[in-house]
């Protein structure tokens, strides 16, 4: 088995309400769905008091935005996230990032080439023979399966540091132009964050004062991913 010894989270910046982001949604697609009173109710439902969003009210006022220009602030914001949620579990399990072997990189709301983990190698100076594991478009499952992977590599390697970043920004794939109830109870669901953490297998490596079973530390992984639940 694996341990889990270090976790870290970040928030983007801007914190919104649901009752807010259940007003916005009503604006936005009262012409084009019936019954938005109850429709509204399913904000009320998902027991989420508030949601974190990488750009300010303005931004949504403003749309539609293009492929690009969301796409630039998903790499920007992954980025800074991912980086902060790594750091903090980093020193959570009292580790630095020169200690890190392998990383996992989970996400879904944005393209990058080169990905993330090449971005975050460069960002936050890790070792250049760091073993990078991209994770793209697993959605709602990549989380899980970023587990399993980070595990495996623990295990693969019992000498080694695996760190596992999930991090997503959702509120940047809202289409706009789709008017449908589909896209208006995704918009009462899904918020942004960046979570980490870190993992070590069984042999323990020199310096390092944890315990013998196989551990490693995650980054963002929060059941409700950049919301505040009550």
């Amino acid at each position: 088995m694996s341990k889990i010894v270090g976790l870290g989270m970040a928030v983007p910046p801007y914190k919104v309400s649901q009752l807010v982001a259940r007003d916005f949604a009503a604006e936005h697609f009262h012409q084009y769905l019936p019954h938005m009173h109850r429709l509204t109710q399913v904000f009320q439902n998902a027991k989420i008091d508030n949601r974190y969003f990488v750009v300010t009210h303005d931004w949504w006022r403003a749309g539609p935005h293009s492929l690009k220009e969301r796409n630039d602030l998903y790499i920007k914001w992954a980025t800074d996230l991912g980086t902060a949620a790594i750091n903090r579990a980093l020193a959570d399990a009292g580790l630095t990032t020169r200690d890190v072997d392998n990383l996992v990189v989970v996400s879904s709301t944005g393209i990058a080439t080169p990905s993330l983990d090449a971005y975050l190698i460069n960002c936050m100076g890790l070792r250049r023979d760091v073993r990078r594991t991209p994770i793209w478009g697993l959605g709602c499952a990549g989380g899980v399966a970023g587990l399993a992977r980070t595990s495996e590599l623990a295990r693969a390697f019992p000498k080694s540091i695996t760190v596992l970043l999930a991090v997503e920004t959702c509120g940047l794939t809202f289409q706009f132009e789709d008017h449908s109830k589909k896209n208006f109870i995704s918009t009462s669901l899904f918020g942004w964050r960046g979570g980490s953490c870190h993992c070590r297998s069984r042999t323990r490596r020199r310096g390092y004062r944890g315990t013998r079973q196989p551990e490693y530390v995650v980054a963002g992984l929060d059941p409700c991913d950049g919301l505040e639940c009550g």
